[in-house]
């Protein structure tokens, strides 16, 4: 499976790690997930987005320690063999869900040359 991203979650990642010093292994973590068992049944289809290929899932964030509402969230792409990650950011980041919504959508407007492996 190979993974890529937008260039907007080069920079959320940045910042995640100044501020959570795990967030570079909670993501290995996920992308280990992705590879020994593919794409985990609690990733929802991401609402407000028209691409039913966009998916959500809540991730630990081992700084934060466990609970529904701490965390980091995911949005990815799942293409097939192929996973892009377009969006990470904290549960408590954004106070209304229609603010990640257009964020998600102006991040999906990319081309094929803007992606990097990740």
């Amino acid at each position: 499976m190979e993974f890529y991203c937008v260039p907007k979650f080069k920079k959320d990642i940045s910042k995640l790690i100044k501020k959570h010093r795990s967030t570079r292994s909670d993501v290995s973590d996920i992308k280990n997930i992705f590879e020994t068992i593919g794409i985990p049944n609690y990733a929802i289809p991401y609402p407000g987005v028209s691409d039913n290929k966009c998916r959500k899932i809540k991730m630990i964030c081992k700084d934060m320690g466990a609970g529904k509402s701490k965390g980091f969230r995911l949005i990815f792409r799942d293409l097939d063999k192929q996973i892009i990650f377009i969006h990470i950011y904290l549960h408590n980041q954004y106070s209304k869900e229609i603010d990640v919504v257009n964020e998600v959508k102006e991040r999906l407007n990319y081309s094929e040359n803007d992606l990097a492996p990740f």
